[in-house]
């Protein structure tokens, strides 16, 4: 689909962590391969992430908890905790995240 409006995203990681900085630069891809081979495309579910990810603050949510959701890393892991405890993070915030890499991995299991 419009591949060519696409781009790919680089984003900087300070001092070896895992919370990439705001900052990323973003290069055209060359080819729509660049982007996505995948063995079996859904294009609704790929829509539907593109859509989530679109919304800022749920792109900054799940940048935020991205390393303990999907990387179990031990320090996003306590700072994820701390402000599900400080309600900074609801349970409804919550559950769309899981969804949304729920969709995202449903994509990912198909790159070849």
């Amino acid at each position: 689909k419009d591949w060519h409006n696409y781009c790919v995203l680089e984003h900087f990681y300070p001092n070896q962590t895992q919370i990439p900085l705001e900052k990323t630069t973003c290069e055209k891809p060359l080819s729509p391969i660049t982007i996505f081979f995948p063995d079996q495309f859904d294009e609704a579910v790929a829509d539907r992430v593109i859509a989530e990810l679109s919304v800022g603050a749920t792109m900054r949510l799940y940048r935020e908890i991205a390393p303990c959701i999907e990387r179990q890393v031990p320090q996003a892991c306590q700072e994820m905790e701390a402000k599900i405890t400080d309600g900074s993070l609801t349970n409804t915030s919550l559950n769309q995240m899981l969804e949304l890499m729920a969709d995202i991995n449903t994509i990912t299991d198909h790159w070849n």
